[in-house]
């Protein structure tokens, strides 16, 4: 009995070192798939950057050209809207003789560009050029018109439309 107990302590030692070896060994194998993830994961970190990198490059070329575009566009429909405009109001009894376009003044706090000014020596039209007409637009002018007189005194005396 005692050889039978002493056989039996021998099998459960065996059986618990194998059973430690197995835990050591999967410890490590679960180590190495870790430290594989792992850098497989800091790879596709890396990469992902260079990718965000090369599209925010990107993005910001198209936006430097859609900039481009809406400016030459702008003047494209400034261009397009000025030969009508003295026509056009003067169709309307406001007698306009004389346009300019993107007149510019900054004096002091006030500065303004109105895209097209139409005159004839005391009335003056100030024209928006818009290719998308909001009505934000419309009410951010309105209220920018209200400076006109102080933006460019030199029409103090006339009557602005």
């Amino acid at each position: 009995m005692a050889q039978e107990k002493a056989a039996r302590a021998q099998q459960l030692a065996q059986e618990k070192a194998a059973r430690e070896q197995r835990l050591v060994e999967e410890k490590a194998a679960w180590e190495q798939k870790l430290a594989r993830r792992e850098a497989e994961w800091d790879r596709s970190q890396r990469e992902w950057e260079k990718q965000y990198q090369a599209l925010t490059a990107v993005v910001d070329r198209t936006s430097r050209g859609i900039d481009g575009l809406n400016g030459r566009w702008g003047k494209f429909v400034e261009n397009f809207v000025e030969p009508a405009v003295v026509r056009l109001f003067q169709a309307r009894g406001i007698p306009v003789t004389e346009t300019a376009q993107r007149v510019k003044q900054t004096r002091g706090e006030f500065a303004m560009e109105i895209d097209i000014l139409a005159e004839n020596g005391d009335v003056a039209v100030a024209v928006e050029v818009k290719s998308h007409l909001t009505q934000d637009a419309v009410d951010e002018f309105l209220g920018n018109l209200v400076n006109f007189k102080r933006a460019f005194p030199k029409y103090q005396a006339y009557q602005i439309y």
